[in-house]
């Protein structure tokens, strides 16, 4: 899947649950996730990788 199609998947459930894709992307919901993660386990390479990032 590519990153264009995924984008547009999140916008089309975001939609579908009643809140606005413009203020809801990719990009939020990778973040509220990894800070429910981060917060569970307070493991910051997990988040690291989980966000794609290779050096600290």
């Amino acid at each position: 899947m590519s990153t264009r199609q995924y984008a547009r998947l999140v916008d089309e459930w975001v939609e579908a649950i009643g809140l606005r894709p413009q203020e809801y992307g990719t990009h939020s919901l990778g973040r509220t996730k990894a800070s429910i993660i981060y917060k569970a386990s307070v493991n910051l390479r997990a988040i690291q990788i989980l966000l794609g990032h290779t050096k600290i």
